[in-house]
């Protein structure tokens, strides 16, 4: 199934160089600190794993976007996506008010491979939920910069 994460920069760079998404992941007890400090979701972490984060919905990045990000779409066997499937909590996306539950995954990374990576977006004009209600696709707001292609892969220099 496709799942989207938003990342910054350097992420993508690590990404895109070393082919390891180990490269890329949060630590557990980073986690489990923060999960302890705020009640952010629903994830039980091992403090000796590091994680990845996924959203269902494309739609759920609209939780923590600003602007100079990059979308990265993965297609992560549901075999995997089922065991770590949780709940995050954030604020609403147009109020910033209430506080909304969204599917969400968090993958220990040993389990992810760089080949579930399927295309990487660069947003380069600042997105909100209007835009994307109006035109899903944000073909005029975003840039594909890396694209998995039958076997090979396709990408463009990052700035």
């Amino acid at each position: 199934m496709l799942v989207y994460r938003l990342c910054k920069v350097g992420e993508v760079e690590k990404l895109l160089n070393n082919k390891d998404v180990n490269e890329i992941a949060i630590p557990g007890s980073n986690l489990i600190k923060k999960q302890q400090e705020k009640n952010i979701n629903s994830h039980c972490y091992n403090f000796q794993l590091s994680y990845l984060h996924f959203f269902k919905k494309l739609e759920s990045i609209f939780y923590f976007y600003t602007a100079d990000k990059y979308i990265c779409t993965y297609d992560i066997p549901d075999e995997i996506l089922e065991k770590y499937e949780g709940e995050g909590f954030y604020l609403d996306y147009i109020n910033f008010e209430k506080t909304q539950k969204t599917v969400e995954y968090a993958i220990p990374s040993n389990e992810l491979d760089f080949s579930y990576l399927v295309k990487i977006d660069k947003i380069n004009e600042v997105i909100d939920y209007e835009d994307y209600i109006f035109d899903p696709s944000l073909k005029d707001e975003i840039e594909t910069i890396y694209l998995k292609e039958k076997g090979r892969s396709r990408s463009r220099h990052i700035s």
